[in-house]
C-alpha cells in the first residue's frame, strides 16, 4: 500500500526471497534453520510494521491480511488458488520419490545422487506461495495452525507419508467447510472458526487414540 503496488504480489516475492533465505542461511552458512526462520520472521515482521506506520489514513483491508476475511477473496483469486493446487498435485504425484527421500534423509539422499538443494528449494518456494495464497482467508496470525493441525491429527492414525498426506488434506477441507459454515450461521469471523474447528477435530481424535491406546 505504502510504495502503490498489489500486496499479493509484493508478498508473494517477498515470502519467496524470504523463504529462500531461510533455506540458504540453514544450508550454507550452517544456522539452525528454526533460528533462521525466527530472523526471517522478526525481520518481515517489522518491515511490515514500519511499513503500516508510514502508510497515511487507514487501510482496512490491511486487517484481512492479518486476521483473514474471506469477503475479500475474489474469483479471480480462486482461479489462482485451483491453479495452483493443480501444479502441487502435478508435482507431487511425478516426484513424490525423491520428495521423500530428500525430506526424510538429505544425506542419503546425496549418496544416491538427488539434486537435494533444488528439490528442497522447490518446496521451499512451493510452501512460501501457498503461505501467500492463503493470506486473504486464514490472514497470517493463525495460518500456522491451518499448516500444522491437520499433519498433527493426520499422525495420530498413520505414520505412512502418503495415506498421513491425503488424511491431512481431508482433515483440512472438512474443517474449513465446517468452520464456513459456523461462521456464516452465527456471525462470526471465518479464519477463528476455521482454528477452533481444526483444534476440536485434533482434540476429539487425540482423546479417541489415547482411550483406544
Amino acid at each position: 500500500y505504502y510504495l502503490g503496488l498489489n500486496p499479493i504480489a509484493s508478498a508473494g516475492i517477498f515470502a519467496v526471497a524470504a523463504a529462500l533465505g531461510a533455506e540458504w542461511l540453514s544450508t550454507r552458512r550452517k544456522v539452525r534453520s528454526d533460528s533462521a526462520i525466527s530472523v526471517i520472521w522478526a525481520l518481515g515482521m517489522a518491515i511490515g510494521v514500519l511499513f503500516i506506520f508510514l502508510t497515511p489514513g487507514y487501510v482496512p483491508e490491511l486487517q484481512s491480511f492479518l486476521f483473514g476475511n474471506i469477503l475479500t477473496i475474489t474469483p479471480a483469486d480462486l482461479a489462482i488458488f485451483a491453479g495452483f493446487v493443480a501444479l502441487l498435485l502435478f508435482l507431487l504425484a511425478k516426484y513424490f520419490r525423491p520428495i521423500a527421500i530428500c525430506a526424510f534423509d538429505s544425506d542419503f539422499a546425496r549418496t544416491i545422487g538427488m539434486p537435494v538443494a533444488l528439490v528442497n528449494g522447490m518446496m521451499t518456494v512451493l510452501t512460501a506461495i501457498c503461505i501467500v495464497l492463503t493470506l486473504k482467508l486464514i490472514g497470517i496470525m493463525l495460518l500456522m495452525s491451518l499448516f500444522t493441525v491437520p499433519q498433527m491429527t493426520a499422525e495420530l492414525f498413520t505414520s505412512r507419508l502418503r495415506p498421513m498426506m491425503a488424511l491431512a488434506a481431508a482433515i483440512g477441507v472438512v474443517s474449513a467447510t465446517a468452520g464456513l459454515f459456523a461462521s456464516y450461521f452465527m456471525d462470526i469471523p471465518a479464519s477463528a472458526t476455521i482454528v477452533i474447528t481444526q483444534i476440536i477435530i485434533y482434540a476429539v481424535a487425540r482423546n479417541c487414540c489415547g482411550k483406544r491406546q
